[in-house]
C-alpha cells in the first residue's frame, strides 16, 4: 500500500510550482479564469521532459474526473474517448515545461454543477506569489468509507501544490487519530457537513484532497495558501503542524473571536505562525 502511495508520489509530485512563468498574461489570464469556474476539472504539471508533463495531467485529470462521477452518483469510470476532450495549456517556467489541463463536466458527467453567481476575481499569478493560483479550487463531500492509496497520493499532490515539497508521505506511518468536531452556533448544515468530514481525521492529505472535491463540484468558492486569500476575516482556516497532523480549524470573523472546530473555543489566526495555514470558504446557496 505504500509502495503504491510512493509511486503515485513520484509521479505527481513533479507538478510542484516553479517561481519563474513563461507564460503570456493572456493564458494566466485564461487559467486563472478556468480555476475559478465550477464547470470545469483542471490539473497542471510542471516537469523537465513536455511529454511525461502532459501524461501526468492526463493522469491527475482522469482520476479527478471518476472522483466527480463517484461522488455524483454516476456507477461508471471515465471511457478513454472522453479523455479527447481535455484541452491544454502549455508554457515554459525557467527551464521546465508548464502544462494546464482542463474539460468541461458537461462533456463526461450527467449532473452538472451550479453556475457561480458572483463574478469571477482574478487570482495572483504564478509570477507574483511563491505557488500557483491552486487557491480557488471547489469540489463535493466524498461518502467513501476508506482513504485510498491513490487519493492519499492526489492529497499529497495538493499539498505539494500549495506549500511547495514540504511533506512526505513518511511522516504518516502512524494512522491518525480522529477528531472530535465541535461545531458552532449558526452553522447551516452544509457547512457542518463539510467541516465534519475534513476533521474526520487528522491526516492533512485528506483534507487537502477532500477541499479539491468540494471545489470541483461547486460546495467551496475556492481554497488556498495564506499568501492567496484576499479575505482572511470572511474565510476559514485549516492549520497543519509540520508532521502534517490538522491542530485547528478555525471559522470566520475577526482574529479574536473565530471558533476552532477542533477545540471547541475561540482561536487566532495570528497565534499559528510558523504552521501551514489553508483558507476556503463555502459558497453562497
Amino acid at each position: 500500500m505504500r509502495i503504491i502511495n510512493r509511486l503515485f508520489f513520484c509521479i505527481l509530485s513533479a507538478c510542484l510550482p516553479m517561481l519563474m512563468s513563461a507564460q503570456s498574461e493572456s493564458q494566466t489570464k485564461e487559467i486563472n479564469k478556468i480555476k475559478l469556474d465550477p464547470a470545469y476539472v483542471f490539473a497542471e504539471s510542471t516537469m523537465e521532459n513536455a511529454d511525461e508533463a502532459r501524461e501526468t495531467v492526463c493522469l491527475t485529470l482522469t482520476n479527478f474526473m471518476n472522483e466527480y462521477l463517484e461522488e455524483s452518483g454516476e456507477p461508471r469510470k471515465v471511457a478513454a474517448a472522453e479523455l479527447g476532450a481535455i484541452k491544454y495549456i502549455t508554457g515554459k517556467r525557467g527551464n521546465a515545461n508548464y502544462v494546464f489541463g482542463y474539460i468541461p463536466i458537461s462533456a463526461f458527467a450527467s449532473n452538472k454543477p451550479a453556475q457561480a453567481a458572483e463574478p469571477a476575481t482574478p487570482v495572483p499569478t504564478p509570477a507574483e506569489t511563491p505557488a500557483p493560483a491552486i487557491a480557488e479550487t471547489t469540489a463535493p463531500s466524498s461518502e467513501t468509507d476508506t482513504f485510498s492509496p491513490e487519493a492519499a497520493a492526489a492529497g499529497l499532490m495538493m499539498l505539494g501544490m500549495l506549500f511547495g515539497d514540504t511533506f512526505s508521505d513518511d511522516l504518516w506511518d502512524d494512522e491518525p487519530a480522529p477528531i472530535e468536531y465541535h461545531a458552532a452556533e449558526g452553522d447551516d448544515s452544509r457547512v457542518a457537513d463539510m467541516i465534519s468530514e475534513l476533521l474526520e481525521s487528522s491526516d492533512a492529505r485528506k483534507a487537502a484532497y477532500l477541499l479539491n472535491i468540494y471545489k470541483t463540484t461547486g460546495k467551496l468558492r475556492g481554497y488556498g495558501a495564506l499568501p492567496t486569500c484576499r479575505d482572511a476575516a470572511g474565510a476559514y482556516w485549516l492549520i497543519i503542524n509540520n508532521d502534517g497532523s490538522i491542530i485547528a480549524l478555525l471559522g470566520p470573523g475577526a482574529d479574536d473571536n473565530r471558533h476552532d472546530y477542533v477545540s471547541g473555543t475561540t482561536g487566532h489566526l495570528a497565534s499559528y505562525g510558523g504552521k501551514y495555514a489553508v483558507w476556503f470558504t463555502p459558497r453562497s446557496r
